[in-house]
């Protein structure tokens, strides 16, 4: 009776400690789904939908890749995919390929010095930084290009989509060209099980933002159609 009542308490024990456990910060599960509203160019108009889907997950050596498809209003084809790598330490991009005019250009971001640009760390708290280096690479052309900067956890806040209203982390990721032609600035707002909720790219003349209109993850549904 005894021996029962251990193995029950056991039982007990690590179902609530599966409870407690913390949700990821960026979900990236197969079939989960971001859909943004997009704004181009330093004007911000409105250009319409961007949705993100989560088209295949497999594990590696190094971790858990993730290649996310990205779909401009409702075209049957995606206009990019973006391939990410989730690790112990964090998540960061390894690849991307772009489809422009039926043409195929795929980028690989290399890892330099073994400091990957972590999009978002693992052990994610306000004031947090990380120095990141890295190639991009194109093997059609054989061009590659070398960026250095450092990532910061900004601060909360609050952000207020069509999708809802978030306490959201403030990512920011600064990179810059090793000749200092050019240049990267990303920023992610992202609320911990949901992913990000907003985020804006801005590299030599073009500025990009995206805030959340609804999200599946899971079996959940955030966010009204």
């Amino acid at each position: 009776m005894r021996t029962r009542t251990r193995a029950l308490a056991a039982a007990l024990m690590l179902l609530a400690l599966a409870g407690c456990r913390k949700p990821d910060i960026w979900p990236l599960q197969q079939g989960n789904e971001w859909v943004y509203h997009e704004h181009i160019g330093f004007g911000m108009a409105p250009t319409g939908q961007v949705r993100h889907t989560v088209e295949s997950v497999t594990q590696s050596a190094t971790g858990h890749k993730a290649v996310i498809a990205a779909y401009r209003n409702d075209e049957p084809e995606p206009f990019q995919r973006i391939e990410l790598l989730k690790t112990e330490q964090g998540v960061y991009e390894t690849g991307r390929t772009v489809y422009i005019q039926g043409q195929e250009i795929k980028i690989a971001f290399k890892p330099l010095d073994d400091a990957p640009a972590y999009l978002i760390p693992e052990k994610a708290e306000v004031g947090r930084t990380w120095n990141f280096k890295y190639q991009a690479e194109d093997p059609a052309i054989g061009v590659s290009t070398t960026f250095s900067g450092q990532g910061m956890i900004e601060t909360m806040e609050k952000i207020t989509p069509k999708a809802g209203s978030f306490h959201a982390m403030r990512v920011a990721l600064r990179a810059r060209e090793e000749n200092n032609t050019g240049f990267e600035d990303r920023t992610y707002w992202f609320r911990r099980g949901v992913g990000p909720v907003k985020i804006e790219i801005q590299h030599y003349n073009e500025n990009t933002i995206l805030m959340l209109e609804r999200a599946r993850i899971g079996n959940k549904v955030i966010g009204r159609k």
